[in-house]
């Protein structure tokens, strides 16, 4: 081989080399952040992070969720997470000003969603909500400030005041809903925005509050 070749074949290694290393800082960095997929505390994990820097190379698994992902300016990537061991959601999406679109959420472990998603202003879509089937479950600001959230599928049961004020829910998720409300003894509050609640028939709302619920908006 000439020296000519030699030269060339360098330069055309030297991007492979270069990507080459560019994985293992990658590998290297997310095995030990997120300890070869088995972390599971995240508090505060995510807080801050944008989606330059959110790119993980385990799907994460927490059990403690609180403020994960507080504050993140997390945009255009889709958040999967799963969710299905978590006994801590509290205040995960927290202040996520950004964000669009959330995966499943599985909280089908946790005693309550207080903050949950709270001030996620773009928020558009979840695409599962999953909860308990004990109806015990409470949502304090659970949806606070989830000003453009359309689109969401609940499982489980709803057997607590929850409100969804400032979200343009469509009639698909006001149906998802509805099912998953409670048949309660103690009346029950499902506030609204008004939006949404126009696209309720009146047979949607006779059946609603047949189940104990008082419908707000």
């Amino acid at each position: 081989m000439s020296i000519a070749e030699k030269i060339t074949t360098i330069a055309n290694n030297v991007p492979l080399v270069f990507e080459a290393g560019k994985q293992a800082e990658y590998d290297s960095f997310w095995n030990g952040f997120l300890q070869n997929g088995k972390r599971t505390n995240y508090q505060y994990a995510f807080a801050f992070w944008n989606d330059q820097i959110y790119k993980p190379k385990y799907v994460p698994s927490p059990v403690n969720a609180n403020y994960m992902f507080n504050q993140s300016t997390i945009t255009n990537t889709k958040i999967n997470v799963d969710f299905s061991k978590c006994t801590n959601i509290t205040y995960a999406f927290i202040g996520c000003y950004y964000l669009k679109n959330i995966g499943i959420v599985d909280a089908s472990l946790t005693n309550g969603l207080t903050y949950t998603f709270s001030y996620c202003r773009a928020l558009i879509t979840i695409d599962k909500l999953i909860l308990k089937d004990d109806g015990t479950q409470s949502f304090s600001n659970a949806f606070l400030e989830c000003n453009k959230l359309e689109n969401i599928i609940v499982e489980g049961v709803i057997g607590n005041n929850i409100s969804f004020a400032n979200s343009p829910l469509n009639y698909e998720s006001l149906m998802s809903i509805k099912a998953a409300l409670a048949q309660v003894t103690t009346p029950k509050t499902l506030t609204l925005k008004a939006s949404s609640f126009e696209l309720l028939t009146q047979t949607d709302k006779d059946q609603i509050e047949a189940k104990g619920w008082t419908i707000v908006s």
